[in-house]
């Protein structure tokens, strides 16, 4: 149920996609001009964004290329990890939308945090309720930056559904969240976030110097098991089951992830 695919090619639908769900505008930037405002051509914000998608490309050209490097040119382009966690807007606040979710289940159980959503689930496929809590928790796919968001927890919802999925459809199962399934939640959106935004950034790379769509395939998905590696490293000690999502501190706390997630990144070799 990936949501990713260069080159235009056959997309099935997702079965968690809201009927309701709305493509971003395709008013993308110039491939050129990754960013939404136009630089100088000797701006060093330009310069940057050349050589990240240089070392992109070169990176899809040639498969035994390292891909740490490639991803550090990208998040040095946004300005390093405090840049690029700063303009994370979409993807900070759905985190925050998610885990007070997980922490409602976690403190009152499933039916009760289904209800305090307004989500009907008695006698309904828990796919519509899973397609209902898409758009709780995210945003309406107005830009490309809420576009992202929402497409990261498409794919981190995918855990749920294959959960509840192997459990007879039965939405209680949600019921046994623990600490460990909390974090494994938390930390696969803010991965696939990671990668989410990559893509749509530098979808253009693939298109162009990808020799067909298998191999463009091929190489996201290295891509995001790296950027999930890196992420999942980075943050094994913390726990977010202890992180009271209400509190007024929530969003220095994890713009502070997304810092330190985009900061290994940046700092890869390898």
């Amino acid at each position: 149920m990936g949501t990713s695919s260069s080159h235009g090619g056959p997309k099935g639908k997702n079965p968690l996609l809201p009927d309701d769900f709305i493509d971003a505008p395709e008013n993308a930037p110039d491939d050129d001009n990754v960013q939404s405002n136009p630089k100088p051509q000797n701006n060093p914000e330009t310069e940057l964004w050349g050589n990240a998608k240089r070392q992109v490309s070169q990176l899809i050209n040639n498969s035994d290329r390292k891909i740490g490097p490639a991803l550090s040119s990208y998040v040095k382009a946004y300005g390093g990890g405090k840049g690029a966690s700063s303009t994370a807007i979409s993807g900070k606040a759905t985190t925050i939308k998610l885990g007070n979710f997980l922490s409602s289940i976690s403190s009152q159980g499933i039916q009760n945090t289904l209800s305090q959503y307004n989500i009907d689930y008695i006698g309904r496929p828990f796919q519509e309720v899973l397609s209902d809590l898409v758009n709780k928790l995210s945003p309406s796919p107005n830009t490309k930056e809420d576009a992202v968001a929402r497409n990261a927890l498409l794919d981190t919802v995918e855990i749920i559904y294959n959960e509840i999925d192997a459990n007879d459809g039965s939405i209680e199962i949600l019921d046994n969240l623990d600490d460990k399934k909390f974090n494994n939640i938390i930390n696969t959106y803010i991965s696939a976030y990671i990668f989410q935004r990559f893509l749509n950034d530098l979808e253009s790379r693939f298109e162009m110097y990808a020799s067909n769509e298998g191999s463009a395939l091929q190489m996201e998905k290295q891509i995001k098991d790296y950027i999930s590696g890196a992420v999942d490293n980075k943050l094994i000690k913390n726990d977010f089951s202890t992180i009271d999502f209400s509190s007024n501190l929530v969003k220095r706390i994890i713009d502070e992830i997304y810092n330190d997630c985009y900061s290994v990144i940046e700092e890869a070799l390898s």
